[in-house]
């Protein structure tokens, strides 16, 4: 949840993005942000918080005064929307970014997926939650920024890697809506933290789910019925789990 204390200037306007942005005073905050050498940013994870830290400002010096203008002529708002990033924010952004190979922009795996920690002090937190893509003949997965591909083909049984079989998702333990908290929020209240959090717990209840998609495949390959109808009673029960834990938005 914290940065080495040479970014403190990032945390401290990402901690107050809420109150920054409502009273509109995070451009002039930002614009008096020193400009800060990324290379004390050690490891993926100090990497990954800052992406998360920098897109949060970002999009709050974008938007800051865009809904405050009226909604029925477009046109009028787009004037009031920052199109140019003081060079404080764009440079560490830009160069975060290019190190993690993401985009400079917020992502769901910050707004989500890196964005929670748990209101118990005395459990371990990863902060990352395990997200899956299905794309094309390949399965990518990413496991606190490891990135693999599984080849898809009807020639071999598919060898899935002991980390994947893991269940990461156990870091979260019993999690719920109640014992979670997001890290930064944007003006939006319950809402908002809300739609963060369960999404959170979507993505929890999903995880067994993917897994069971790969032995589905394995077993239509080899073939193996017993393995194929127990994969599926799985999948079943994963988007059960996931249906509840969407019931928790409102």
């Amino acid at each position: 949840k914290e940065l080495p204390d040479h970014y403190r200037p990032w945390m401290e306007i990402a901690n107050r993005l809420p109150h920054l942005i409502g009273s509109h005073q995070l451009r002039a905050q930002v614009n008096e942000m020193p400009l800060l050498n990324c290379q004390f940013l050690t490891g993926y994870r100090e990497q990954r918080l800052a992406h998360l830290v920098l897109t949060f400002i970002t999009m709050g010096y974008v938007w800051q005064d865009g809904e405050a203008q009226p909604k029925e002529n477009v046109l009028i708002v787009w004037i009031y929307i920052c199109k140019v990033l003081p060079r404080t924010l764009a440079l560490p952004l830009v160069e975060v970014s290019r190190n993690l190979g993401l985009p400079p922009i917020l992502l769901h795996s910050d707004l989500v997926l890196a964005n929670w920690a748990t209101r118990n002090p005395g459990r371990k937190n990863p902060g990352f939650v395990s997200y899956f893509v299905i794309r094309d003949v390949h399965i990518y997965y990413l496991i606190y920024g490891a990135k693999e591909g599984v080849n898809l083909n009807t020639s071999s049984k598919i060898t899935v890697p002991r980390s994947f079989l893991s269940t990461h998702s156990e870091n979260i333990g019993a999690a719920n809506y109640k014992n979670l908290d997001p890290i930064f929020l944007f003006p939006g209240g319950e809402s908002l933290r809300g739609f963060i959090l369960v999404t959170v717990l979507v993505e929890k209840a999903a995880v067994p789910g993917i897994k069971a998609l790969v032995q589905a495949v394995n077993a239509v390959l080899l073939p193996s019925p017993d393995s194929l109808l127990q994969a599926l009673q799985q999948l079943r029960i994963s988007i059960q789990d996931i249906t509840r834990a969407l019931g928790q938005m409102h």
